[in-house]
C-alpha cells in the first residue's frame, strides 16, 4: 500500500499568498519520488511552449484567472528535454479549450497540450502522476 498525501487548504493559500507577493510562477507543494508532483503555477500573458510527456499524465485544477489551451494536433519542431519530455513552439491542429475557475483538466500520456495566457492570467494547481 502507498503512502496517503494530504495537502491542507491553509498550506496550498500560504503558497498563493506567496507566488502573488514574490512574482513567482511556481511553488512544489509536495511530491513522492518519481510517481508524482504537486504544483503551484501563476501565469500571466505568456504563451507556454507545446508539451509532451511519455510517461506522466497532467492533472490541472484552475484556481482563478482563465486562459487557452490545446490538446491534440501535431507539435511543431519537437525536441526531446530528457527520457520523459518533449517540447516544440506550437501544436497544429488540435481542440482549443477555454478554461475557467473550478475546471478540472486531465492529459493523458502522449497527448499534445499548449497553455496560452498572452492575453490573460491564470492561477493552477498540476499534478503530475507517473
Amino acid at each position: 500500500m502507498g503512502d496517503v498525501t494530504l495537502i491542507r487548504s491553509g498550506d496550498i493559500y500560504q503558497e498563493l499568498n506567496l507566488l502573488k507577493s514574490q512574482a513567482a510562477i511556481k511553488a512544489v507543494l509536495g511530491t513522492n519520488g518519481e510517481k508524482y508532483r504537486f504544483l503551484l503555477l501563476t501565469y500571466k500573458n505568456v504563451k507556454n511552449k507545446a508539451e509532451w510527456h511519455d510517461y506522466t499524465d497532467d492533472l490541472y485544477f484552475i484556481v482563478a484567472g482563465s486562459a487557452r489551451f490545446r490538446t491534440g494536433g501535431t507539435i511543431i519542431n519537437p525536441q526531446r528535454l530528457n527520457e520523459n519530455d518533449i517540447v516544440g513552439d506550437s501544436i497544429q491542429g488540435g481542440v482549443e479549450h477555454q478554461i475557467n475557475p473550478g475546471d478540472l483538466l486531465l492529459i493523458p500520456t502522449k497527448t499534445p497540450h499548449q497553455l496560452d495566457t498572452t492575453d490573460s492570467e491564470i492561477t493552477y494547481l498540476l499534478v503530475k502522476v507517473k
